[in-house]
């Protein structure tokens, strides 16, 4: 699945990547908070690695994680050293 995240998200340029749960259970990596999925995921963590990937493809400043409880956390996309 991430091969195609990967092409989807060099489409769309951003400056935020979202990760958003869904009501399955699972986590979305999207270009923004009401966005496309860009990929899906069974753990937040996993979503969470895959959003920063994303970011830094796409040069992205941050990546902002969404929480079951509507409460969100910032982290910043830093470049690959």
């Amino acid at each position: 699945m991430e091969r195609g995240a990967s092409a989807v998200s060099m489409q769309g340029m951003t400056d935020e990547i979202h990760v958003v749960p869904l009501a399955s259970g699972s986590w979305s990596v999207c270009s923004g908070p009401h966005g496309p999925a860009l990929s899906t995921h069974r753990e937040a963590t996993e979503a969470a690695r895959r959003a920063v990937a994303c970011a830094r493809e796409q040069d992205a400043a941050r990546v902002i994680l969404h929480d079951r409880y509507g409460r969100t956390r910032t982290t910043l996309a830093r470049p690959r050293r």
